[in-house]
């Protein structure tokens, strides 16, 4: 994983779905979830929080 992913804006993208998804938050030093909208969006989106603090907990 290409840790460029972890410095976006966690975005829920155009799509009107609520999948709980994780992204890490510059701001806050953590792995945060939020509502994905299904598609679109940015690359800091992550499965599990697992997922994401093995990618950007660094």
């Amino acid at each position: 994983v290409e840790r460029y992913r972890c410095i976006l804006t966690r975005d829920r993208g155009p799509c009107n779905e609520f999948i709980t998804r994780w992204g890490w938050s510059v701001t806050e030093d953590k792995c945060i979830s939020y509502n994905y909208g299904g598609c679109g969006g940015t690359e800091n989106r992550f499965v599990t929080r697992e997922e994401c603090e093995a990618a950007c907990n660094w």
